[in-house]
């Protein structure tokens, strides 16, 4: 077992998964840093005889402690909890390859992967609002005056934390109701999405790598924790979380009536 047969057969299954695993297409910065980084991590655990299901259960732990350090730590606590969180996305690559390597996937085990990532991924916006509730910096706050001509309450953040982790889970609990009820497999419908005028393709990819808790976002709240910057990062994920579930759930409520109507 060496990390280049791990990454051979890894990049294998992604090769035979690719058109019904939209994750592995599109989240760029999953698919060309974080997996390049777990294979060496794989590797590790399968020497140690480590399971699946108790990486992903640590690994859970692991997110939440990057939360609450996010949440209420000071600033070296703030910057220990994002990469923490950063450590959290990485080890969710690294779980799936040691069942795939073992042959040990399971329901249970992909059960566990899933409620675990959720519960991480609402947490971290809630700590977001929370941090910069207690520790405001001026950005977003000098953004809403220039454009709203309004000086903002530091409540907003409260309510911004909260409010992304609510669009954020709705949308997956509309996606998995829409799969369940009107189309089996949600990846296709997602392919077919089109914004006229504009390149398919690359904004599907965007818009993925910017809603994907494990995309984007996390090189970016670790700079935003080390700047300085949360305000905006809080603010700018509220928005394209709410816009992308706007969009999608208009979309799959557009695709369920006319299902019907045929």
């Amino acid at each position: 077992m060496t990390v280049s047969e791990i990454r051979r057969r890894h990049k294998k299954y992604m090769e035979e998964m690719a058109s019904e695993d939209i994750n592995l297409r599109y989240n760029l910065w999953g698919r060309l840093v974080l997996r390049e980084i777990a294979y060496y991590l794989t590797w590790l655990f399968l020497r140690l005889g480590l399971s699946a299901n108790l990486i992903t259960s640590v690994n859970f732990l692991i997110g939440c402690v990057g939360c609450l350090l996010i949440a209420f730590g000071n600033y070296t606590e703030l910057i220990i909890g994002a990469l923490l969180v950063n450590f959290w996305a990485l080890l969710d690559y690294a779980d799936g390859q040691v069942a795939r390597w073992n042959n040990s996937s399971s329901n249970y085990g992909r059960f566990l992967d899933i409620i675990t990532d959720l519960g991480v991924a609402a947490l971290l916006f809630m700590a977001l609002g929370l941090r910069v509730y207690y520790h405001p910096d001026p950005y977003l706050g000098w953004v809403i005056e220039q454009v709203f001509q309004l000086e903002p309450d530091k409540g907003l953040y409260l309510f911004l934390g909260g409010w992304t982790s609510t669009f954020y889970l709705m949308a997956l609990i509309i996606s998995y109701n829409f799969e369940r009820l009107i189309s089996p497999q949600l990846v296709p419908f997602v392919s077919q999405l089109k914004i006229r005028g504009l390149p398919v393709h690359l904004i599907q990819m965007l818009g993925f790598n910017l809603q994907n808790v494990t995309g984007i976002v996390m090189p970016v709240l670790l700079l935003g924790a080390i700047l300085g910057f949360l305000s905006i990062v809080l603010g700018l994920w509220a928005l394209i979380i709410t816009s992308g579930s706007i969009f999608l759930g208009l979309q799959m409520v557009r695709k369920a009536r006319s299902s019907n109507s045929a």
